[in-house]
C-alpha cells in the first residue's frame, strides 16, 4: 500500500529517530461535508516510541493525551452476536472539543473517517489490526463509507496528506503551517469539487471505457449518496484472471523488446542520471549517484506489478527498489519512451499521459490528478505517486498546526453546486448574494478610512431554527474564527492595507446542521480610488441616533431592513430615511438594498 511507501521513502528516519524533539501540533477538523458532525465518526491508530498506539479523543488535550496501547482489551465492540469483537475507539466529531485535537511524536498514524456508522477494527496484542477490505462482501465494514488521512509528527518535521492508493470514497482536504523557521510555510493538497461532481466526472469520461468505468462500484449501504471509485489495483478485473489483466501488457512487451537490443538512459532528478540495458531479462543500470550505484529490475514487470508496484518492481537492496519506484511511476504515467542513447525525464509533467501511440498509462491516476480535481493536481493515485514529488504529501520541518476539511475544498459543502446568485461591486465596496443548500444569503464588504467591515445575512431565516453565524477570515491561507451571537446576521470588523485581496467565507449552525457560505474574495481599493468615490459610498446619519436616521448615497426607493444583533427584524421600509424613536438603545444592523451597515442607537 501506498503508506507503506511513505514509512520507506519518506518517513523512515522518522520511525526511527523519534524524540521527545517532535512538538505537539493541534489539528483542526473542518466539516465541509453533506454529513452532520454528529454522523461523522473519526478514529487514529499509529506508532509512538515503536509501540502501536491509539488515542481517546476524549483525553486529548493541549498536552497531547489520550494516546493507549493497542490491545485485545480495547474489543468490545460487536456487530453481531459472537464474532470476534472490535475496538470501542470512534468517536463522533460533534464529541471531539471545538474539533481540534494535539497530536503529540505519533508516526506511521492513520486518521480514519467514516460516515453514518462507526467502522469495525479488531485489535491484535501483537500491536496490529485488521482494518476494512472492499474486496470482501462479508466485510463487518461493508457498505460503510469511509476515507483515510496519514501523517508522521516526528523530531523531523510533519508529514501529511490524502490517499488515493486505494479507492475515492469522498472528498478529503489537508493543510499544512510551519512555524518561523521551517523549510515550508503552507502547503495544501485535497480534491477542490464534490462529491458528486467527481462521481459525474467519472461516469461522463469513462462512458465508453469498460476497463476504467468498471472501477466505480455501488458498495454502500449505509446511505444513499452513492458509489465508490476504486483504485484498479483493488479490482478483480485488473487482476490475473481478470478482463482487464493484460491492460498495460502490449506497452511492457514494446520496451522490454527494444531495450534489449538499445540503450535506456534516464534523468531521475536528483539520484542523477542512469544508464542500461536489458541482458537475460534483467534491465541493469548503473549512475554516479552516491558516488557509483547499480540497480536492476530482475524480471519484465506485469500489469498488476505496474498497477501495484509490486512483485518486479518491490525486490532486492534499497537501489533496486528505488530505481523499481522511479520505473512504476514512469509506466504508470506513459513517459518510457522508445529512443535509444537519448536522455528520458520522466518527470516532465507536460509528458504526462500525452499519447505517443505505443504507450499507455494508469488513467485512473490521471483523472485524480487534473488540476480541476485535486489541488494543484497532487493527490497520492498509486504505490509510487511520491516519484518527481507528485503526491499530495506535505511537509513543513518545524509544524505549527494542520487542518483537515472533511469534504474537501469545494466552496459550500458538499451539495449541488451554489448559485452565486447576484454580485455588484464598487470600489470601495462590493455586495452580492447565494444560497448553499436551502439556505439564502447575502453578503457585504465595505471599506472606509483603512477598516473594511464584512456582513453575511441569512434571507430566509425562519426555515431553520436556531441558527448561529460564524465568519471566517480565509485571507492568505489563514482560517481564523469569529462567532456571532445566535441570529441570522454577522458582521465584523477588520483591518487591512488598500490593495489587500481579502477572502472571507460564514458558516451558519443551526438544529440539524451547518452550511457553508461560498468563499467570497474582495480587493480592497486604493486610497485614490477610496477618494473618487467617496461622494457615492452609502452613509447613514447622524450616528449614535436617537429618532430619525437619513441615508445618504441611496435613491429616494431603496429598501431598508433594521436588526437586532440576534436577527430579529425590527423595523423594514423604502426611502431615505427611518426613525429609530422606538427602538431601544444598543447596536443594530441596517440591511439597505442587499448591503449591510451598523447603526448605533443612543437614549
Amino acid at each position: 500500500m501506498k503508506f507503506q511507501r511513505l514509512l520507506l521513502t519518506l518517513a523512515c528516519s522518522a520511525l526511527c529517530f523519534v524524540s521527545a524533539g517532535a512538538q505537539i501540533v493541534p489539528f483542526e477538523m473542518v466539516n465541509n461535508s453533506g454529513y452532520s458532525d454528529e454522523q461523522i465518526y473519526v478514529a487514529l491508530v499509529g506508532m509512538q516510541n515503536g509501540s502501536a498506539i491509539w488515542m481517546d479523543f476524549s483525553e486529548n488535550d493541549a498536552n497531547g493525551g489520550g494516546i493507549k496501547s493497542i490491545s485485545t482489551q480495547y474489543n468490545t465492540l460487536n456487530k453481531t452476536a459472537g464474532d470476534w469483537g472490535y475496538a470501542d475507539i470512534f468517536t463522533p466529531l460533534s464529541e471531539i472539543k471545538d474539533k481540534i485535537v494535539y497530536m503529540p511524536n505519533i508516526t506511521a498514524c492513520r486518521i480514519f473517517y467514516s460516515f453514518g456508522s462507526t467502522m469495525y477494527i479488531h485489535f491484535f496484542d501483537t500491536g496490529g489490526y485488521a482494518g476494512a477490505d472492499l474486496q470482501n462482501a462479508s466485510d463487518p465494514n461493508a457498505g460503510i463509507r469511509w476515507e483515510i488521512v496519514e501523517f508522521s509528527n516526528a523530531s523531523n518535521g510533519l508529514w501529511l496528506n490524502t490517499t488515493r492508493v486505494d479507492a475515492f470514497q469522498y472528498p478529503m482536504g489537508v493543510e499544512l503551517w510551519g512555524a518561523d523557521g521551517a523549510n515550508n510555510a503552507y502547503m495544501k493538497a485535497g480534491e477542490l469539487l464534490s462529491y458528486s461532481q467527481i462521481i459525474d466526472r467519472w461516469k461522463s469520461t469513462f462512458a465508453s471505457d469498460a476497463d476504467f468505468l468498471s472501477c466505480y462500484r455501488e458498495v454502500i449501504t449505509y446511505d444513499n449518496l452513492g458509489g465508490i471509485i476504486e483504485q484498479p489495483s483493488k479490482l478483480s478485473s485488473f487482476k490475473e484472471g481478470g478482463s482487464s489483466q493484460y491492460y498495460f501488457q502490449s506497452y511492457i512487451d514494446q520496451v522490454w523488446e527494444y531495450f534489449s537490443s538499445h540503450t535506456l538512459v534516464c534523468d531521475q532528478g536528483e539520484r542523477g542520471v542512469w544508464t542500461g540495458t536489458i541482458s537475460n531479462g534483467v534491465l541493469t543500470m548503473t549512475s554516479d549517484f552516491n558516488g557509483g550505484t547499480t540497480a536492476h529490475i530482475y524480471s519484465k514487470p506485469t500489469t498488476q506489478d505496474i498497477i501495484e508496484g509490486k512483485g518486479s518492481l518491490a525486490e532486492g537492496d534499497e537501489n533496486d527498489k528505488a530505481l523499481q519506484a522511479q520505473f512504476c511511476g514512469a509506466m504508470s504515467r506513459g513517459v518510457v519512451y522508445l529512443i535509444d542513447s537519448q536522455t528520458q525525464y520522466w518527470g516532465n509533467e507536460s509528458n504526462f499521459f500525452v499519447s505517443t501511440g505505443y504507450n499507455t498509462w494508469n488513467k485512473y491516476v490521471q483523472f485524480f490528478h487534473n488540476t480541476d480535481i485535486s489541488y494543484n493536481g497532487k493527490t497520492y493515485a498509486f504505490a509510487y505517486d511520491d516519484t518527481f514529488d507528485q503526491s499530495s504529501t506535505l511537509v513543513t520541518s518545524i509544524p505549527a498546526k494542520a487542518r483537515i476539511t472533511i469534504g474537501g475544498f469545494y466552496e459550500g459543502g458538499d451539495t449541488e453546486k451554489p448559485d452565486s446568485g447576484s454580485s455588484e461591486e464598487t470600489e470601495s465596496g462590493q455586495s452580492g448574494s447565494g444560497t448553499t443548500g436551502n439556505l439564502q444569503y447575502t453578503y457585504n464588504f465595505a471599506y472606509s478610512a483603512g477598516t473594511l467591515t464584512v456582513s453575511f445575512t441569512v434571507s430566509n431565516p425562519d426555515d431553520f431554527t436556531g441558527l448561529v453565524p460564524v465568519l471566517f477570515d480565509c485571507t492568505d491561507g489563514g482560517y481564523v474564527e469569529y462567532i456571532g451571537s445566535a441570529g441570522s446576521v454577522i458582521s465584523n470588523t477588520y483591518s487591512y492595507s488598500a490593495g489587500k485581496t481579502v477572502e472571507f467565507q460564514a458558516k451558519w449552525m443551526y438544529a440539524g446542521g451547518e452550511v457553508f457560505s461560498d468563499r467570497i474574495s474582495y480587493t480592497i481599493p486604493t486610497a485614490s480610488n477610496v477618494e473618487q468615490t467617496e461622494a457615492d459610498v452609502v452613509s447613514m446619519y447622524p450616528v449614535p441616533a436617537r429618532d430619525v436616521v437619513y441615508i445618504s448615497g441611496v435613491s429616494d426607493t431603496a429598501s431598508y431592513a433594521v436588526y437586532d444583533l440576534s436577527g430579529k427584524q425590527q423595523l423594514s421600509g423604502s426611502g431615505n430615511n427611518f426613525n429609530v424613536s422606538d427602538l431601544d438603545q444598543g447596536t443594530y444592523l441596517v440591511k439597505i438594498n442587499s448591503a449591510m451597515y451598523k447603526l448605533i442607537v443612543s437614549r
